[in-house]
């Protein structure tokens, strides 16, 4: 059969037979077992910006001479020269990138693929300056700002603030002048990035200004009994309902108190 193929397919057969006997079969069948047994704990990474990632340890059945790693790693990251561990704290955001390592033996080199996300760290710890806010119509309010440990990327509350009131969609910063009177609400505040969200909660109540600077015409009143008296004028008294002065006036007689002889005034 061989003659049919002519000298060259006879020298090919006796060069395969030499290499895939003996100990070169030998050698073929312990390098493929190393590159097959060649991996890492984790081959698919997704790391916290800023947070100590887990170590990265590589398995090889073989002494390793050198690692390398190509390309280089996320900022913060390092690969062990010696172990060829992966450790460290990612200092950068990025989408996955694959890496991939090489250990040089005495037997060749041999690779393991290792991919690596890196993503921000949700906002936590939300906190504001003022939890339970009580405020008066028509006067702006303080600055309510909040406290957030991580990046905010966008800040929602529900319900709708008050008339009058917003909230800065950059800062979360709670801030106008209230132009609706309302007992408690509560609102849910949350801050959020890709990675997650926080809420708080706090309380807002909306008062009228109470009246302001009542006065009468006559402050210092002697009155005779059953004698009818001149109306005692309400002169002023700014009502924050109305924004002026309340225009009622009331009248002051005195009367007896029953049959007995101690007399009261009264506003009629």
């Amino acid at each position: 059969m061989l003659k049919r193929f002519g000298l060259g397919a006879v020298i090919i057969v006796a060069y395969l037979s030499t290499a895939f006997t003996g100990c070169n079969r030998v050698d073929i069948d312990k390098i493929f077992a190393i590159k097959k047994n060649f991996s890492y704990t984790t081959t698919s990474a997704v790391y916290t910006l800023g947070e100590p990632i887990a170590i990265n340890t590589p398995t090889i059945s073989i002494a390793v001479q050198s690692w390398h790693i190509e390309p280089e790693l996320p900022d913060g990251l390092l690969l062990d020269a010696d172990t060829g561990v992966i450790s460290g704290t990612p200092a950068i955001e990025q989408a996955a990138v694959q890496y991939t390592i090489t250990a040089v033996t005495s037997e060749g080199s041999f690779t393991a693929v290792v991919s690596i996300t890196v993503n921000q760290a949700p906002p936590t710890a939300l906190t504001y300056s003022t939890t339970s806010c009580v405020y008066t119509i028509g006067e702006a309010i303080a600055d309510n700002t909040p406290t957030v440990t991580g990046t905010v990327t966008d800040w929602s509350v529900s319900p709708s603030l008050p008339s009058g009131l917003t909230m800065n969609t950059d800062t979360g910063v709670i801030s106008g002048t209230p132009d609706t009177e309302q007992s408690a609400v509560q609102y849910e505040i949350t801050a959020s990035n890709y990675a997650g969200s926080t809420s708080t909660v706090i309380s807002i109540t909306v008062n009228h200004d109470p009246p302001q600077a009542l006065s009468y015409a006559t402050t210092s009143c002697v009155y005779t009994i059953d004698e009818l008296i001149l109306d005692n004028e309400l002169v002023n008294r700014i009502d924050a309902r109305s924004g002026g002065v309340c225009k009622r006036l009331g009248r002051i007689m005195i009367h007896r108190n029953g049959n007995d002889r101690r007399g009261g005034a009264r506003i009629v």
